[in-house]
């Protein structure tokens, strides 16, 4: 007979798998103090004038780290349960930074797609 895992332990390892995620103050949330705050109040504004006018969503994360989780997971992560973007457009992005990891990623709803392509995305990070 197979010996089954018991159900509780199954869970209690999935749920140290995935970190927590912060709740989101606004557009900007620098937790790690990446950015000065004219930095992220210009960055706030400009996130909040593109949502005026195009009804599009862009957040801004900033962590100390992934805790092993892999980037494009914990962003896709983040983006789903912040709800960026509207409903059915699908039009949000986030730039998740990691500072201890040293990574970064903008992870962009098909909605923005064609506005925020990879190589647009890429040549923002890059710079």
């Amino acid at each position: 007979m197979k010996r089954l895992i018991p159900l509780a332990l199954l869970l209690s390892s999935l749920s140290v798998a995935l970190t927590a995620l912060p709740q989101p103050r606004g557009f900007v949330n620098d937790f790690v103090g990446v950015l000065t705050p004219s930095q992220a109040e210009e960055m706030e504004k400009l996130a909040a004038e593109v949502q005026e006018k195009t009804g599009a969503q862009i957040a801004v994360l900033t962590i100390d780290s992934l805790d092993g989780e892999v980037l494009e997971e914990y962003a896709h992560r983040v983006a789903s349960t912040w709800q960026l973007g509207r409903k059915g457009k699908d039009d949000g992005a986030l730039l998740l930074i990691a500072k201890n990891d040293r990574k970064m990623r903008i992870e962009v709803g098909y909605g923005l797609e064609a506005s925020l392509t990879d190589i647009a995305t890429k040549r923002i990070l890059d710079n």
